[in-house]
């Protein structure tokens, strides 16, 4: 492994989240791919509390490395179901196995640099609904996630996943699950976790699911309040106003512990809806 000349900037066609952040010096920070032989280590793509991504190359092909904070059980989890649901139409980012055909080594894997664009028009929205809809479909009754918990789960216990409310006072406990208890009841399944714009790429037409790394079993409406072009069932106009309700809960628990700030401005704005249907309804 050794570095490319200098960090360049990559970004993909639809201005999606390639783009270099930081020159890193700190070797000790690098990840080893001594597993990948050939492999080219380019630079930092991004960097978050739970992993980072960077771009890299081997024989000419742009690829992304995954450098995660996961344990391997739930590494695992993922990497194969991903393979898993790829063959029946659920695409994702081709895993590079490693020379000994293993899908990662300790807590890095290696994956194919996607082209495409973010979807613009309603055809690329329905496509990315279809694709969604599929994977929930596919894996109702899936088992959970190592170490991870649903939010049905979480109306009773603390810990779960991205999840510990152990030092969350009782009363922003009791706010989450309210948030929690608004989701209609449905069989569980594998949803993503993390469907925004720049997660949803549309290539040659098809939809391709970038960044696995919240996926979990949850209710997949958890998933389906994020995309464009998902309209709640006739008569249930409120149900969006409740299902964004669920999903910031979640946002703001899933961030107490790693991020704060973050999670503390997510629960200022869950008060606040929570105030606003209040009103709603006098």
């Amino acid at each position: 492994m050794h570095l490319g000349a200098g960090f360049q900037t990559a970004t993909n066609n639809g201005g999606g989240p390639w783009t270099m952040v930081a020159q890193l010096k700190d070797k000790e920070r690098l990840p080893e791919l001594s597993a990948w032989p050939g492999l080219e280590l380019q630079g930092l793509l991004s960097e978050g509390p739970r992993q980072r991504l960077w771009r890299a190359r081997q024989s000419g092909r742009p690829l992304v490395i995954h450098q995660s904070q996961r344990d391997g059980a739930a590494l695992d989890w993922e990497l194969h179901l991903r393979v898993r649901i790829g063959t029946e139409g659920v695409l994702s980012p081709t895993i590079q196995p490693t020379a000994r055909r293993h899908l990662r080594e300790g807590r890095v894997y290696v994956e194919e640099f996607v082209e495409g664009a973010a979807p613009r028009t309603r055809r690329d929205a329905t496509e990315a609904l279809s694709t969604v809809d599929r994977l929930h479909q596919l894996t109702v009754g899936h088992h959970q996630r190592p170490g991870f918990l649903s939010t049905r789960a979480l109306l009773e216990a603390d810990c779960g996943g991205d999840v510990d409310l152990t030092d969350v006072p009782q009363e922003i406990r009791s706010v989450l699950r309210r948030g929690w208890s608004l989701l209609p009841a449905r069989p569980q399944c594998v949803i993503h976790g993390d469907l925004r714009r720049e997660n949803i790429l549309i290539r040659d037409g098809r939809c391709v699911l970038l960044d696995w790394d919240e996926s979990r079993v949850d209710s997949p409406f958890l998933d389906l309040v994020d995309l464009r072009g998902w309209d709640p069932p006739a008569g249930r106009a409120v149900l969006r106003a409740e299902l964004e309700l669920a999903a910031l809960a979640w946002e703001t628990a899933s961030s107490w512990r790693l991020e704060p700030p973050y999670a503390r401005r997510c629960l200022r704005r869950l008060r606040a809806r929570f105030a606003a249907v209040a009103d709603s309804r006098m």
